[in-house]
């Protein structure tokens, strides 16, 4: 690589964290006509064209596919943006696939499995979106976005359980839902509190889909929003099972 084109690549790099897409496109651009087989000036070119067109412009995706062929397919962060355009694209099983990719190259890449997490969030994969957010935190303790959307997971979590609790009629069973639907309604604060904390900027836009997932928490059928009134509502069941225990055996 010569020393022409990797000051293009950085001056494009630049512009490209400035959201400056037209302008670093071009040095990308120019750093590749210095040097095809600059793989890390492919791949940023192809980020720069995603991150500004997304699935409407196709050489972003080509781009990046050149980047990975270069490094002869060892390369995560370009796996990573590929999964990106796959994210965007909608295709949330093939980002999956895309960013396993990633990670079996660096499977301590926060970011990647942050993102994983967002696609299986988006298929209703609340579980495997949880465990992905919590490996991200562990990996990368400031990561705001991970905090806000393992919140988000985690209303989405007690909206199902709330669902399904309509459904129960044994009372054990109801009140492990109650308890399961307290600690995830406390972790959606902790989570959002964090969030916030690390990055206020991330509060308007998740801060409204945790909020909408919360409110789902109101007063139905007896289920309650506090984990005080909650408790009250778990006591209530056990005194049930208690008044029938006894009737039984009176």
């Amino acid at each position: 690589m010569s020393r022409t084109a990797l000051a293009l690549a950085m001056e494009g790099e630049r512009r490209r964290l400035l959201k400056e897409y037209d302008s670093a496109i071009n040095f990308f651009t120019q750093a590749i006509d210095e040097d095809s087989g600059y793989a890390w000036a492919w791949a940023h070119r192809g980020a720069a064209k995603v991150e500004q067109f997304g699935i409407e412009f196709p050489g972003g995706k080509d781009d990046l596919d050149r980047a990975i062929s270069l490094r002869k397919d060892s390369y995560p962060w370009a796996f990573a943006k590929l999964g990106q355009y796959w994210f965007q694209a909608n295709n949330y099983e093939q980002a999956i696939a895309t960013y396993n990719k990633a990670l079996e190259n660096n499977p301590d890449y926060a970011w990647a499995l942050a993102h994983r997490g967002w696609a299986y969030y988006y298929l209703n994969d609340y579980d495997s979106a949880e465990r992905d957010f919590s490996e991200a935190i562990n990996r990368a303790s400031n990561y705001a976005f991970a905090f806000a959307m393992r919140a988000a997971t985690h209303g989405r979590m007690i909206s199902k359980k709330l669902a399904e609790i309509q459904d129960m009629t044994n009372a054990r069973e109801k009140i492990e839902a109650y308890e399961f639907v307290v600690e995830k309604y406390q972790k959606v604060t902790t989570d959002m509190l964090i969030a916030v904390r690390l990055d206020n900027t991330i509060y308007d836009p998740i801060s409204q889909q945790v909020s909408i997932q919360a409110a789902s928490i109101q007063h139905d059928q007896g289920i309650a929003v506090t984990s005080h009134e909650f408790s009250i509502k778990l006591l209530e069941e056990i005194q049930m099972m208690e008044d029938r225990k006894n009737q039984k055996t009176s």
